[in-house]
């Protein structure tokens, strides 16, 4: 039983979610609304849940069952997490990433997840390949294909090139042109900050990011810069975004720029793509004619060297 708020609560819930009233078919069967109470009732019963979600034993109930109604399930369950009769949920950390509301419901109702490794696709990664490793074609194409490696493997050895690059894109990072003693990590987008502090050896580096045009890309860029420091852009400039404009598309936009640490001409950018809205505003890297996007890769890479060796690390 729930109290008369949550009770009002748990109604909202099942108007909203369209379940509780007869439209377009959409509302629950008898049968469904047994199953959903005795869903509700075991995990209620046994918080922490200690088992996978697939491991529920309740009759005639498996878990597509209840991924194709978790938003019934985790909002109605929600509402019981706060009983004073029973165990409080652990709170959330704040500083934890974001995870999708079902993933955060599991963790919070205490059920196991599976956690797979952290995975980082890249190339030129001979520093991090076992002696001997090797494919058909020898131990250096292997160290050149793409392998994604767990981070920990990452973690665990310094590569011997002064300077990394980080691809957004990850047919670009396929294409692109560089030195193999460089090593290439593709796709991370929003993970590029955390990968980048993860490893205890990356302040010893300088980054080359190259990635879309658009709000977003600069955002990753930026959130990268303020992890590492010495970051240097490829493409990041109204310069730049004019030169390759025939290619642009309407993108997403954000509600307002973070205040992150940028170049002066990647904050003009910035702000102009943010003034254009959605309208325009995004060039995806893969769009880029190839032979500019590795020219200006490697011109990037040779000046993160040479301000390395000039004693001036920061881009």
């Amino acid at each position: 039983r729930l109290a008369p708020r949550e009770a009002f609560a748990a109604a909202r819930i099942l108007v909203r979610e369209r379940a509780a009233f007869p439209r377009d078919g959409a509302a629950l069967s008898d049968e469904d609304f047994e199953k959903l109470l005795s869903v509700l009732h075991w995990c209620r019963a046994h918080r922490p849940a200690g088992i996978y979600l697939r491991s529920i034993p309740l009759e005639r109930i498996d878990t597509k069952w209840i991924e194709r109604h978790e938003r019934l399930v985790t909002h109605l369950d929600e509402l019981t997490m706060a009983d004073p009769g029973g165990d409080a949920p652990p709170p959330e950390d704040p500083n934890a990433p974001k995870l999708p509301h079902f993933e955060r419901w599991l963790r919070r109702a205490g059920f196991r997840v599976l956690e797979l490794p952290p995975l980082v696709l890249c190339r030129n990664t001979r520093a991090w390949l076992p002696a001997g490793a090797a494919d058909a074609d020898g131990a250096d194409a292997l160290a050149r294909r793409a392998i994604q490696l767990p981070l920990a493997v990452l973690q665990a050895a310094e590569p011997a090139s002064p300077v990394v690059l980080i691809v957004e894109n990850v047919q670009t990072g396929l294409a692109v042109d560089v030195p193999d003693d460089v090593p290439v990590f593709m796709g991370l987008g929003n993970a590029a900050a955390a990968t980048v502090r993860a490893l205890p050896w990356m302040g010893r580096k300088a980054v080359v990011y190259a990635g879309d045009l658009d709000v977003h890309g600069l955002e990753i860029l930026a959130r990268l810069r303020a992890a590492h420091g010495n970051v240097r852009s490829v493409f990041a400039s109204v310069e730049a975004f004019r030169r390759f404009e025939a290619l642009a598309v309407d993108g997403a936009t954000v509600a307002a720029l973070g205040d992150l640490p940028r170049t002066d001409e990647e904050a003009e950018l910035a702000r102009f793509l943010f003034a254009r809205d959605a309208k325009l505003s995004r060039i995806e890297q893969e769009r880029m004619p190839l032979a500019e996007v590795t020219a200006a890769v490697g011109e990037a890479l040779r000046e993160a060297l040479a301000a390395l060796k000039g004693g001036n690390g920061r881009a």
